[in-house]
């Protein structure tokens, strides 16, 4: 965990969780690894009044947030809008990831939805380049919204 604190949310932010900006947000910065290894870099932003208390939770270990919402909140992800990107790593993505500026990513962008259409969660998960690849299955007529 690199940051879990209550923000304002941005204009982007706001329109994609349906708030108006500056209303809170929860964010997480999380630095995810898969044996041992640096993969992905994390940051989520929920609205922060659906899930009260949740800054004062712990979960710098293996806890999911996505049960956490489920199971804490009555809050389940139903389905998701997302979009995969590629970009090349800043200073502090090439340090934290281990990895060389300028080295590849892909960027996915995900809008979370919970019951009745709900935005719960925008992510933007940066992951190595040289070490992921995506698969991506879409039932037929599903339609939650865009990502900007």
């Amino acid at each position: 965990m690199l940051r879990f604190a209550e923000t304002p949310a941005d204009e982007l932010v706001a329109k994609l969780l349906r708030l108006d900006p500056g209303e809170p947000v929860v964010e997480l910065e999380r630095l995810r690894s898969l044996d041992g290894e640096p993969w992905v870099l994390v940051v989520s932003r929920l609205p922060a009044k659906l899930v009260p208390g949740l800054v004062q939770r712990d979960l710098s270990g293996s806890e999911s947030l996505y049960r956490i919402l489920r199971d804490d909140y009555a809050l389940p992800i139903v389905g998701s809008v997302r979009r995969v990107e590629a970009a090349v790593t800043d200073a502090r993505e090439a340090h934290l990831l281990r990895m060389r500026v300028g080295e590849p990513l892909l960027v996915l962008r995900s809008v979370g939805f919970t019951t009745g259409g709900q935005p719960l969660d925008y992510f933007i998960a940066r992951h190595r380049g040289d070490r992921c690849a995506f698969e991506v299955s879409l039932p037929a007529g599903s339609h939650f919204g865009e990502l900007a």
